[in-house]
């Protein structure tokens, strides 16, 4: 909702969404539940590592005999309050398996629905 209330009335974005506007103003001032501090905090981990391995991930890289280097990405978008960290990372593997199957050099974004 906080995305798209610049272009669109709350109460009406609340209608579409068949929630009530006092339940959306409850749910936003709510504290953070105990899988959302979970998840950010393995979050917080995992980047921890990801930064100490000077930013590296899986197998070292090869380099191609003409000196180049192929990359495939696939990235997802996180919802908060509404992922959890396995929801993120099966989307983002989903996007770089479509990146890969679409040849090197390729990018990915899945955009999560609702």
């Amino acid at each position: 909702m906080k995305a798209n209330q610049a272009d669109f009335p709350v109460r009406i974005l609340c209608r579409v969404l068949r929630v009530s506007a006092s339940g959306n103003y409850d749910w936003r001032e709510r504290a953070p539940s105990a899988r959302a501090l979970a998840d950010a905090g393995l979050m917080q981990r995992i980047s921890q590592i990801h930064r100490a391995s000077d930013a590296t991930y899986g197998a070292p890289q090869r380099w191609l005999g003409d000196g180049r280097l192929t990359v495939s990405l696939g990235a997802t978008v996180s919802r908060p309050g509404n992922d959890s960290l396995s929801d993120v990372l099966r989307r983002a593997d989903m996007a770089l398996l479509a990146a890969k199957r679409g040849g090197r050099d390729r990018v990915v974004v899945d955009e999560p629905v609702g």
